[in-house]
């Protein structure tokens, strides 16, 4: 029987190192879904005809439009969410080293992962005509160290699949 060479260390290096920060990822956005702050953040679509692209629902978050989103001039910036667990929030936008006052908060280039939820292909047509006719949140959890992650899609308060047949 021959001898196998050996795997060199720096290709053992390379397939695991994206696998283990793959797990870390998967492990932190567990982790705030269980014991992150709950809110309801309302959203919009802002096109109709593109509402549903892919495999992806895309919208706009409602606080965003609100002419009461205080402008920060920081160099890092961080939403800053007040009220009661459970429901929807007073948002404000703070220098991120302004976040005591705040019940909790997330760096704004968070939001782009808040502005799409992935949804089943074969739902899109339906759930489309469901956001016209209902009114949208998402419930969210937002951790200590500032990250948020999305629960879930409701519509009247209702989570999306019990709406949608």
């Amino acid at each position: 029987m021959a001898d196998r060479p050996a795997v060199p260390r720096s290709l053992l290096f390379a397939v695991a190192l994206p696998v283990f920060a793959l797990g870390l990822m998967v492990a932190r956005a567990e982790i705030t879904t269980r014991t992150g702050r709950p809110y309801r953040l309302s959203i919009q679509g802002y096109d109709p005809r593109d509402l549903v692209r892919g495999h992806y629902l895309r919208y706009r978050l409602g606080f965003l439009s609100s002419p009461d989103l205080e402008h920060c001039t920081a160099a890092t910036c961080c939403y800053c969410l007040r009220g009661p667990a459970e429901s929807e929030p007073a948002v404000t936008k703070v220098s991120c080293n302004e976040t005591a006052s705040c019940d909790a908060w997330f760096p704004e280039g968070q939001i782009d992962h808040l502005e799409q939820f992935f949804i089943p292909e074969d739902r899109g047509g339906a759930l489309g005509s469901a956001l016209r006719a209902h009114s949208a949140q998402l419930r969210v959890r937002v951790s200590a160290g500032g990250s948020v992650v999305i629960q879930d899609l409701l519509l009247d308060g209702k989570p999306w699949r019990e709406v949608v047949p």
